[in-house]
């Protein structure tokens, strides 16, 4: 409802509205954001969120390639994520356009979380989940961060070379919380290494054995962030994260 349009039994406040008989607000906060009043009476959230990546190539060949002088839609993102049922059930999908895919419209991650030791174990949010989909699978470091966060407009040479990208699968996932530095880990069983967009077994695209990654991680020093290479907080200390693939 956009705001100042509220009548009888409609209140607003900060830009936000909600009636009585559909108790949602709408905000924004780092996203276009729509969450229940009662998250008890309503365990429902989605956020909304768009980017994109725009390049200019050029290129004056002295030798047998062609030459280059174009724009291009390198990433154009519109994403969505929230909780539905239970704050420990999350859900996430994201479209991707790229000028240079013959598909211009993928559907790149589509996955649920479910913190099922926090809902239905009692421990601590976080330290125990399963995750389902097809998503960025737990190894390399670089292909983690977003490419919204990298410090360059593409990963590196390295990062790409040894990148296994998304995959679909299954995994469990989680942190230790009784150390004053908590370890995070994933491991996944998906359809394999790099197989992503490809078609399961019966259609021929891929073979019978599954793929195995894991990711530890820890930040020993500091708090690392969540904007990565990139540093957007100014880190003004100091600090160090320690992980393997």
């Amino acid at each position: 409802i956009p705001a100042g349009s509220c009548g009888a039994g409609c209140r607003s406040t900060s830009g936000s509205t909600a009636s009585a008989e559909h108790p949602l607000t709408a905000v924004y906060d780092g996203g276009f954001v729509l969450k229940p009043v009662d998250a008890d009476k309503t365990p429902f959230s989605l956020k909304i969120n768009s980017w994109l990546q725009a390049r200019h190539s050029y290129f004056d060949s002295e030798g047998p390639n062609p030459d280059q002088n174009d724009f291009e839609f390198e990433r154009t993102r519109l994403a969505f994520g929230g909780y539905a049922l239970t704050p420990d059930l999350k859900y996430f999908f994201q479209l991707d356009g790229d000028d240079i895919q013959s598909q211009r419209i993928d559907l790149l991650d589509y996955f649920l979380s479910y913190d099922i030791g926090h809902d239905q174990l009692g421990l601590a949010a976080g330290q125990l989940g399963i995750r389902v989909g097809r998503w960025k699978i737990p190894f390399n470091r670089s292909r983690h961060t977003s490419g919204l966060n990298l410090q360059f407009a593409d990963r590196s040479v390295a990062g790409v070379f040894f990148d296994i990208d998304r995959s679909v699968g299954v995994s469990l996932y989680g942190k230790t919380v009784e150390t004053s530095t908590p370890v995070n880990w994933e491991f996944a069983l998906t359809n394999g290494i790099r197989t992503n967009g490809v078609r399961p077994n019966r259609a021929g695209d891929v073979d019978r054995n599954m793929g195995i990654s894991g990711r530890v991680y820890s930040d020993v020093l500091g708090t690392w962030g969540s904007d990565y290479e990139s540093d957007i907080a100014w880190h003004e200390e100091l600090a160090v994260r320690l992980g393997a693939g």
